[in-house]
């Protein structure tokens, strides 16, 4: 991520602001002003905290006499905690000169290349296992946190603790969104959403961590049709160096709704040439949700009166085209009529796609499709007949997340996107 820029006008406001706050020691409390969306504003972010913690709704509660409204959530949790990145981000001011008599703590701003910032108020100022106030700089910050410096969400930052005006309270951290406008939003609709990570992510070049984000991002490409996230790297690479099966992180995005949307979304594009309506699509959606096999919503696609005249309006010239569709071939002879003559004793242009889509012949066809897309080759025999057994049900899903939690995926992902 390239490195954020302040306007300089902006830059000495902050450093006059801040510069205040370094003298009074205290959480920056009153220094930004409430943002009209405050209460309803969701920020996609790493939870903050990766350890034990506790917190509650307390955005707007009486401070310092109630002279000021809590701009934060207090996160509880153990001194040392680790403190993890929200976002990937630069960091654009600390400070970690914290004094045993809490008139000064140590804190860390971050901001993301949309503007927002992240605040982590009352980091640690202590020795491990002592309320000294000793400030040892190995458990303030984690290595390489200075300004400027970059980090990935999830990424350790700083350790917990219960610096400045927090030295007479229990451990926590004080953390605070801000807006590219410098306004304030109540972070817990955003913690409450979070994921998160149950170690921070560890950053650098080694093959083994290179490897489980290049499965990830193989993943989110296939799945999703889209790159994975900030957020999905940090926290499911962390889910992984836990010991979390590979087969676990595959689900998050098979059958995700997402998933779902884009299975949806596909349909139309090669079916009917277009984008779904906002109505259709949702419609679609929900009978998928509902029980409906893929296979079978692909059969109202193919069997649609839209389709149909598209495929060129008449029953033998769609009867055609689903040949060349579904079964990647000409008709045989006689083919065409024998589907002419069943949709005139009554069978349902539906009928005759699913007979069509779950015929062998497109079964072993998707069985191919899917070891090409996801392995790079082609099935086996043996377990390309057992696969096209498996597809009756109409859940080809199934043959995928079986390829995308196997070993040979996770290797070739680490040759498509290490």
């Amino acid at each position: 991520m390239s490195p954020l820029r302040r306007a300089i006008a902006a830059a000495v406001v902050t450093l006059t602001a801040l510069t205040g706050l370094v003298a009074l020691g205290a959480t920056p409390a009153g220094a930004g002003t409430v943002a009209v969306d405050a209460e309803t504003a969701v920020r996609d972010i790493v939870f903050p905290v990766a350890g034990t913690h506790s917190y509650s709704d307390t955005f707007g509660a009486c401070r310092s006499g109630c002279s000021r409204g809590h701009e934060g959530t207090d996160i509880m949790t153990p001194k040392l905690t680790p403190l993890v990145a929200a976002r990937d981000a630069t960091v654009t001011w600390l400070k970690d000169t914290a004094t045993p008599d809490g008139s000064q703590g140590n804190y860390l701003m971050l901001r993301d290349s949309d503007g927002w910032e992240y605040w982590y108020i009352h980091i640690n100022n202590d020795s491990p296992g002592t309320d000294d106030g000793a400030n040892p700089k190995e458990w303030i910050f984690a290595p390489g946190i200075e300004r400027g410096a970059t980090v990935k969400a999830g990424e350790l930052v700083a350790y917990a603790g219960d610096s400045g005006n927090a030295e007479w309270t229990d451990s926590h951290l004080h953390f605070e969104i801000h807006n590219p406008a410098g306004e304030v939003i109540n972070p817990y609709r955003s913690l409450q959403v979070a994921p998160h990570v149950p170690a921070p992510l560890v950053i650098g070049t080694s093959p083994v961590t290179v490897a489980r984000q290049a499965f990830v991002e193989a993943l989110s490409r296939d799945f999703l049709g889209r790159g994975a996230t900030d957020i999905e790297l940090a926290t499911m690479v962390a889910d992984l160096a836990a010991g979390t099966n590979p087969a676990t992180i595959v689900r998050r995005f098979a059958g995700s709704e997402e998933w779902v949307r884009t299975l949806v979304e596909g349909y139309y594009r090669s079916t009917l040439g277009r984008a779904g309506d906002a109505q259709g699509t949702a419609h679609w959606i929900s009978v998928i949700r509902a029980g409906r096999t893929p296979a079978s919503v692909a059969a109202d696609f193919y069997g649609s009166a839209e389709y149909h005249q598209l495929a060129g309006g008449t029953d033998a010239a769609w009867i055609t085209d689903l040949y060349d569709e579904l079964l990647l071939r000409s008709p045989e002879p006689g083919g065409v009529q024998y589907w002419v003559d069943q949709l005139a004793a009554g069978k349902s242009r539906h009928d005759v796609s699913l007979a069509f889509y779950q015929s062998l012949e497109s079964r072993l066809t998707r069985v191919d499709g899917l070891y090409d897309a996801l392995l790079g080759r082609p099935a086996d025999t043996r377990g390309r007949a057992h696969w096209a057994d498996v597809l009756l049900d109409g859940q080809d899903l199934r043959l995928a997340e079986f390829l995308a939690s196997s070993g040979e995926y996770f290797g070739r992902a680490g040759t498509r996107f290490g």
